[in-house]
């Protein structure tokens, strides 16, 4: 009986220590966004084009924040992490990234890719009537300084997630080259909506290339490593070079890190 008693304690004290799931910071956030809408440009009506929206993974838009997307950081995300994070383009072309503010999740701020009809700018946008045919309001700020004001309605046949093609290039962060004897491993992760990216090293000295190689990474953003075998009595200081290209063919620029022993 004892020894019973003794098992069954055992036992719920190791399912009291068992690890609880994390939940993400997007949980529980209502997905006002995702589909198609019709946009106009402010006070005259003028139609600016179709916007869609999809929903993207907690991970891959955190990859975002801070970085440039059309030639400016992104921010305006809120401090403590939680919000839902968002792509979108238009029909005209540019790509649009996007994050939440409040948990209503009314609010949608964020960085258009600007091309040769619409120009690069951050906007803040906001619904200001729900039901069956939404309206948001807000307003667009060029990077040149031209503020203006626009609003859209979802078109109801598009409520749920909308699948668009990929024109984004993935992200890399926390790049990590270290050198031991002839073998040089450069450690990074990789984020994109893809599930996986092609990810070519280089390692150079100065200007010259003395290894090269390429792996396969997740775009989820776990943690890669590639290692490449380097040629006898190398002198001086190496660098290590990085890039990303996803299955749609949207690349990064190369990324550097010095090689520390």
């Amino acid at each position: 009986m004892r020894r019973t008693l003794l098992l069954v304690l055992c036992a719920a004290a190791a399912l009291a220590l068992a690890p609880v799931g994390t939940a993400s910071p997007d949980d529980g956030l209502t997905d006002r966004w995702s589909g198609a809408w019709p946009a106009q440009l402010m006070p005259d009506a003028v139609p600016l084009g179709t916007l869609t929206w999809r929903p993207v993974s907690y991970e891959e838009g955190m990859a975002y924040v801070g970085k440039h997307f059309g030639g400016r950081s992104f921010e305006g995300c809120p401090a403590d992490g939680r919000t839902r994070f968002f792509r979108g383009e238009y029909h005209v072309g540019g790509d649009l990234i996007g994050c939440t503010v409040g948990e209503d999740a009314k609010t949608l701020v964020g960085r258009f890719d600007g091309n040769d009809i619409l120009r690069s700018g951050s906007f803040t946008i906001s619904l200001i009537r729900e039901g069956d045919t939404p309206l948001f309001f807000g307003q667009y700020f060029e990077d040149d300084g031209v503020v203006t004001d626009w609003c859209g309605t979802l078109d109801p046949g598009t409520r749920t997630p909308v699948s668009f093609g990929d024109t984004a290039a993935p992200q890399l962060d926390s790049l990590l080259a270290r050198r031991a004897g002839r073998t040089a491993t450069v450690r990074f992760r990789a984020y994109d909506e893809s599930g996986t990216v092609r990810v070519e090293v280089q390692i150079r000295r100065g200007a010259r290339v003395i290894a090269k190689g390429a792996v396969a990474a997740r775009g989820s953003g776990a943690l890669k490593a590639a290692t490449l075998r380097l040629p006898a009595g190398l002198r001086g200081e190496l660098t290590a070079w990085v890039r990303a290209r996803d299955a749609s063919g949207n690349a990064t620029g190369w990324t550097r890190a010095r090689l520390r022993a």
